[in-house]
């Protein structure tokens, strides 16, 4: 259970991921440190959880959904939400994603084309 974490030197992938979540948390403190009120907060947070519970069945590619990465928007209150990610299949406002992408039906959130760059998967 803690191998992982006693061998010496670190694998690179849980440096990374640490590294991610480091940087999350100073993001996210600098949010709340501007003066972000509590609801909002407190919204975000019930959305972040809902994000998982939510996957009634998982997409093929579940590199999608279990990555270091916040998801997109997770922070903000919903919009009209009309188009679907086709990589972690979340809803997301129509402007999220370019027209060409859409009419192909390739169409990736911010966060799904990171992980396709750093993948080497690179479809939108």
């Amino acid at each position: 259970r803690n191998g992982k974490w006693v061998t010496r030197p670190l694998n690179p992938k849980l440096l990374m991921y640490w590294a991610r979540v480091t940087l999350n948390m100073f993001s996210l403190y600098e949010s709340l440190k501007i003066g972000q009120d509590m609801d909002m907060v407190s919204r975000a947070s019930d959305r972040y959880v809902n994000y998982f519970r939510s996957y009634e069945d998982l997409p093929p590619d579940t590199r999608y959904i279990y990555h270091s990465y916040l998801p997109h928007n997770i922070l903000k209150d919903p919009v009209c939400q009309d188009v679907q990610c086709t990589g972690c299949r979340k809803m997301f406002a129509r402007d999220e994603f370019d027209e060409f992408f859409i009419c192909w039906n390739i169409q990736k959130c911010p966060v799904c084309r990171r992980i396709d760059r750093e993948t080497g998967c690179v479809t939108s």
